[in-house]
């Protein structure tokens, strides 16, 4: 178990923080529309605020506030040598699965690999500081919304999500990451932007 160096000390600030790519206005339009059409016709499911929805690429937690400048060298070493990339957002899917989702999402495609060796970078530098690398395979995806506790979103779910399979959303080019601050309120969580780095 890696010593957890990113954790504040006591009275230290700390920051609920992640590294994302931005998504697109017009992904973000399509997104909302999927959104408004599922959510007359699915019960239990909270659907995200679609101005917060990004592309995680590593959760951080809480860190202490003094961390920030060795996070940022952490993703300036990521991007150095990447260029900026097209991904395609195509069809919805559900964590585990769609029979007994948690998590409603819409896929990603992007088939140079470009945003897995990008993740696998940010994985890595991590680790030195303290972020224990991810168990699970990195999978790409847009959060769009969620069971609620105790929930069960049923077979009508299920329907839609085979309906919607194929369904396009659009394009959007990635061209930096961002470190992004995470305050949960009551309406949900407000992401603010401390550090951007470009590819």
């Amino acid at each position: 178990m890696l010593p957890m160096k990113g954790m504040p000390k006591r009275n230290e600030a700390s920051i609920r923080s992640f590294v994302a790519i931005d998504i697109s206005g017009e992904i973000r339009d399509n997104l909302k529309k999927i959104a408004a059409e599922l959510k007359p016709k699915v019960n239990d499911i909270k659907w995200g605020r679609v101005d917060g929805i990004h592309l995680t690429l590593k959760f951080l937690g809480n860190v202490a506030q003094s961390m920030i400048p060795s996070l940022r060298g952490v993703m300036e070493e990521a991007a150095h040598t990447a260029r900026p990339f097209k991904i395609g957002v195509k069809g919805l899917g559900a964590f585990p699965n769609p029979r007994n989702a948690r998590v409603i999402w819409a896929g990603l495609e992007e088939p140079t690999g470009a945003l897995g060796e990008l993740a696998r970078r940010i994985e890595k530098g991590m680790e030195p500081l303290g972020f224990a690398p991810e168990k699970r395979p990195f999978h790409p995806h847009l959060t769009i919304g969620r069971a609620r506790k105790g929930g069960r979103p049923g077979k009508e779910l299920v329907g839609l999500i085979e309906h919607h399979h194929t369904r396009e959303f659009g394009f959007f080019t990635a061209n930096e990451l961002i470190l992004f601050k995470s305050d949960l309120k009551p309406g949900g969580a407000v992401y603010t932007k401390m550090e951007t780095v470009g590819l």
